[in-house]
């Protein structure tokens, strides 16, 4: 594959419309079969909100590579800009797809919480823990919560001079770094106000992906699927967190996407969550296919940052004045955690990113 990258327009949008209509376009350049599935809720402006699929290369494929975008909301100007770049360079012929293989885009997996710039779903639904498999149940929360639901939940939208980071740093020293991290981010079913909330069955964005996969990757024997985030890791960083339905292939994964760190969940990485779709996928199908499936996070701030921006967007939305200077604020403090308005951490992450896409076209999975 050719390396050489020219100069070509920002990828990143200011909104989801326009990260929408560019994603269309690139798509329909490159002569990618195009589908939009519509889901319920509107946009900012009162747009219409769907989740976009760009399929593209064999059509009855050996393998597939799918890259996915937006599954939290606002952590979807990241994909779609990695998505958008690497359209912009298929277009140019600085990169080609193998003969026997389909690439798979799925743009805006999320398309409320994009628009809105929120990380969570319609319903306060975090996608990435409601993909639990049928006989499990929506309830629970995960051992330690009681020790962090005050924390993250209070009755009132912060004040500029917070103490969270404070309370949250007493936390840690009093109960350990793993066992805060676990309780804050591993999933909850109990409380649908709260941060971290799995819902209370499957969501409209989760059911059209577990209807549709199959049909989205066609024949193919094996399955690459890359699901892009942000807001954790190291600025500016790249890692890999792998499920641990798949921790027996933590070595192929590392020689694939190196020199990216790649790690475990539960285990390098801070947490293991419940009902996320790299199980899901694992699982499901990985039953009847090679399937190889990780989440890439790009990081931009700490943990306690971040988490301290999701704690006031939550405040703020349960307070309902979304038009006050300080929900406004609030806000625009959530975006720059998940999408931070830096040149060079742009840059890095796209390049990375479409590295990574390349790393995946390029990587066989044994029989």
């Amino acid at each position: 594959m050719c390396r050489r990258r020219s100069r070509s327009p920002d990828p990143f949008s200011p909104d989801y419309a326009t990260a929408r209509q560019r994603f269309r376009v690139a798509a329909h350049g490159v002569g990618a079969e195009l589908a939009h599935q519509p889901v319920d809720g509107r946009g900012p402006d009162g747009e219409a909100l769907t989740i976009d699929v760009a399929l593209m290369g064999a059509r009855t494929p050996e393998r597939a590579v799918v890259v996915s975008s937006g599954l939290h909301g606002v952590e979807g100007f990241v994909g779609s800009a990695i998505q958008l770049a690497w359209l912009r360079r298929l277009g140019g012929g600085a990169v080609a797809i193998p003969a026997d293989t389909r690439v798979v885009l799925l743009h805006g997996l999320n398309p409320y919480g994009f628009a809105w710039r929120r990380r969570v779903n319609e319903r306060n639904v975090d996608l990435n823990r409601n993909f639990l498999d049928a006989e499990e149940s929506y309830r629970g929360v995960p051992p330690g919560y009681g020790l962090v639901h005050g924390l993250l939940n209070p009755p009132r939208p912060p004040d500029r001079l917070d103490a969270f980071p404070f309370r949250a740093g007493w936390a840690i020293c009093r109960h350990g770094l793993q066992t805060v991290t676990t309780a804050v981010a591993a999933g909850q079913y109990d409380h649908p106000d709260g941060l971290f909330f799995g819902g209370l069955e499957p969501e409209e964005s989760t059911r059209l992906v577990q209807a549709h996969y199959d049909d989205w990757i066609g024949t193919a024997a094996t399955v690459v699927h890359l699901d892009l985030h942000s807001g954790l890791g190291r600025w500016g960083r790249a890692q890999l967190i792998v499920e641990p339905d798949q921790g027996a292939y933590i070595n192929w994964y590392r020689e694939a996407f190196r020199p990216v760190r790649t790690v475990l969940a539960g285990e390098d990485a801070p947490y293991a969550a419940r009902g996320t779709m790299g199980t899901w996928l694992a699982r499901r199908i990985g039953a009847a296919r090679r399937c190889r499936t990780a989440v890439v996070e790009f990081g931009t701030y700490s943990q306690v940052r971040v988490l301290a921006a999701l704690r006031a967007e939550q405040a703020v939305r349960r307070a309902g004045n979304q038009s006050s200077l300080r929900a406004v604020a609030v806000a625009r403090t959530l975006m720059d955690c998940f999408c931070p308005n830096d040149r060079g951490w742009r840059q890095t992450t796209v390049q990375v990113g479409d590295r990574l896409v390349e790393q995946a076209l390029a990587a066989r999975v044994p029989r």
